[in-house]
């Protein structure tokens, strides 16, 4: 998969309009799928604006970690958004990201932050 070269020139306008879904939308969803796509009937409520990226992954030599976080990889998407819905009262931003590292032969590895 790769992003999106043309991205939309506004963004959409949702902020409010589906946010009564986050108190019944079972929150695991986003977390326990084994899928790399959105569930079509799942509204997206929070982080509904990001921007994606495709990035490649450099390890440091003596981490001890294993497979593609010990080699590398250029097989990999980020995705940085905003983890609140900002008006005008909004004080300041909270950043969160997420890596989607694509393996051969399983499903995509992620990491969210």
């Amino acid at each position: 998969m790769v992003p999106n070269e043309d991205p939309d020139a506004e963004p959409l306008p949702l902020m409010w309009n589906k946010f009564d879904n986050f108190f019944t939308q079972k929150a695991q969803g986003s977390f326990c799928q084994a899928l790399d796509i959105a569930l079509p009937d799942r509204a997206k409520i929070v982080h509904n604006q990001g921007l994606v990226a495709k990035v490649s992954w450099e390890p440091v030599e003596g981490t001890g970690y294993s497979g593609f976080l010990d080699t590398g990889s250029d097989n990999i998407i980020m995705r940085i958004s905003e983890a609140q819905n900002l008006t005008e009262l909004s004080t300041g931003l909270t950043p969160a990201a997420a890596f989607k590292f694509f393996v051969d032969g399983i499903e995509s590895q992620n990491i969210l932050v």
